[in-house]
């Protein structure tokens, strides 16, 4: 519609203002018909516009416009000449455009109402039809005749070509549709893959900045990829770029830490491979990362078992080698007579009593250590638990100020009642004593999966980040009196019961904070080996 009001406005406004020398050469009926022809376009393109507007039926819109076209460029060019008139190219423009909007069978209709066109035309040049105002051409019968065929015959070529082009071009527009619609769902299925990996996945650019970051990586990192987009992965990642600037053409498999925004210690496993175009030339690199700070911390766990299991055996071995030659002495120097400086004696046969006892507690220790006895494990309510061992704890330490914090309804377990006693009393005890003056401790109960974690953090010294991993280990203490094996003890009771011990790295009070977890009571915990 646009393309026909300007094609009119500029060749019968153009040609009414080369030809018209004043107004009064309008009322000459040539003049006066192409002014008449561009108002009737003018009205007929807000016609269809209304039309448009109201109606969505496109093939009768584009078949109305078309055959008034037809019928327009046949006045222009009956009224500009009939045969000779150089709005004749306007038939082949209306071809094609019918071609285009309603296809091939559209186009040849067009260009046959051309042609009926076309053979009026000749019978009007011929004097065969009379029209009022139109005047005849005086042309040889077989010139009009060629004129005719050769107008008629390029009308339905134009048609064939138009129609076969416009048919062509909708295989292609069809074809293309069909294949960004396909690119469409491969992109989205891309997007929805790496957004959906449990992996997290960056991608940065040959100038080494980030250009993607899945949801994983956002989880992991903790940043957003708001932040973490168009900025240079040196900034944000810096065991990443280390890694990359070492090598970036082969396959590299990397591990190293990572702080999260929050002071997070992470420790990642990472891939880097690069990232090609279509030509398969490296046009940046793809970074794919985990988080295995929980595997770390696992195989931790089953390195300081085995390692305990070890000791444990050895401490068995070596407390029934002991322990017999222990009592032999003790007897014996019980059944001493004084001789000599009586209260002397009295003092020695006391030291050699008491480090026996003290070697034969140290020995008991091993055994209980080594030889575990078999749990009984059976739903308990660990509040009152708790509250038992708080009262022991009160009666032996005297006032310890003491906090309990819980939001759990149900602190029900499934442990062992004598072992969780005394696991939470070697750790209650561990707390009074490593603080030197005034001790208070905070208890709190909080619920993590299938488990119920029990903390106990106390306002002492702390445990120092190098000593972390050592803490469980057997005869490893920092006490002057200390034996080493209380929290190993209490690391084989929880690790019984199907529960974990930790300690965490940090604490509201300032000190340590030892973190107990056990199954719920309806979880039945893996059994023992």
């Amino acid at each position: 519609m646009a393309l026909r009001v300007v094609l009119v406005t500029i060749l019968l406004g153009g040609a009414l203002a080369i030809d018209i020398d004043d107004m009064s050469n309008l009322r000459e009926f040539r003049f006066a018909s192409f002014v008449w022809l561009i108002a009737a376009t003018y009205l007929a393109t807000i016609v269809y516009g209304l039309w448009m507007r109201r109606s969505e039926d496109w093939v009768a819109q584009g078949s109305v416009q078309v055959i008034t076209d037809i019928i327009i460029v046949g006045l222009l060019t009956q009224i500009t000449g009939g045969l000779d008139s150089v709005f004749g190219i306007l038939f082949y423009l209306t071809i094609v455009a019918s071609a285009v909007l309603l296809g091939r069978q559209m186009a040849v209709t067009t260009a046959t109402l051309a042609g009926a066109w076309v053979v009026v035309s000749a019978g009007i040049d011929l004097q065969w039809l009379e029209i009022p105002n139109i005047l005849p051409v005086n042309r040889p019968l077989n010139e009009t005749v060629y004129r005719s065929v050769v107008n008629v015959a390029s009308a339905f070529l134009v048609a064939a070509l138009a129609g076969y082009l416009s048919e062509s071009l909708g295989e292609v527009q069809s074809e293309l549709a069909q294949r960004g619609e396909d690119l469409k769902k491969l992109k989205a299925l891309n997007e929805k893959i790496l957004l959906s990996m449990n992996s997290g996945v960056l991608t940065v650019d040959s100038q080494g900045v980030v250009i993607f970051f899945n949801r994983a990586a956002e989880k992991i990192t903790g940043l957003s990829a708001d932040i973490v987009l168009g900025t240079e992965v040196s900034q944000l990642f810096p065991v990443i770029a280390e890694a990359i600037k070492h090598g970036n053409d082969a396959l590299q498999r990397e591990e190293g830490e990572y702080t999260t925004t929050d002071g997070t210690e992470l420790f990642l496993g990472f891939s880097i491979s690069p990232l090609l175009d279509e030509n398969d030339t490296p046009d940046g690199l793809i970074a794919i990362f985990q988080d295995l700070t929980a595997i770390r911390e696992m195989e931790g766990q089953i390195r300081r078992s085995e390692k305990l299991a070890a000791v444990g055996e050895l401490s068995a071995a070596i407390a029934h080698e002991i322990r017999n030659p222990l009592a032999s002495i003790s007897g014996a120097v019980e059944m001493l007579q004084p001789n000599g400086d009586e209260e002397e004696t009295q003092t020695l046969q006391k030291i050699v009593i008491r480090e026996v006892d003290r070697l034969d507690g140290l020995i008991s220790d091993f055994l209980n250590y080594s030889k575990p006895r078999e749990l009984q494990l059976e739903a308990l309510d660990l509040t009152r638990i708790i509250d038992d061992v708080l009262t022991l704890a009160s009666s032996e330490f005297g006032l310890v100020e003491t906090e309990i914090e819980s939001e759990l309804k149900d602190t029900r377990v499934f442990a062992d009642g004598e072992a969780t006693r005394q696991i939470l009393w070697n750790l209650l005890r561990n707390a009074v004593q490593s603080v030197s003056g005034e001790a208070k401790i905070i208890i709190r109960l909080e619920r993590a999966k299938d488990s119920v974690l029990v903390s106990i953090e106390d306002n002492g010294p702390g445990v120092p980040p190098e000593l972390r991993d050592r803490v469980f280990e057997p005869f490893f203490t920092t006490k002057s009196t200390g034996t080493g094996l209380g929290l190993a003890t209490t690391f084989r009771l929880a690790e019984q019961q199907g529960g974990t011990i930790n300690v965490s790295e940090s604490s509201a009070l300032g000190g340590a904070k030892f973190q107990l977890s056990l199954p719920q009571s309806n979880v039945m915990p893996p059994k023992a080996v």
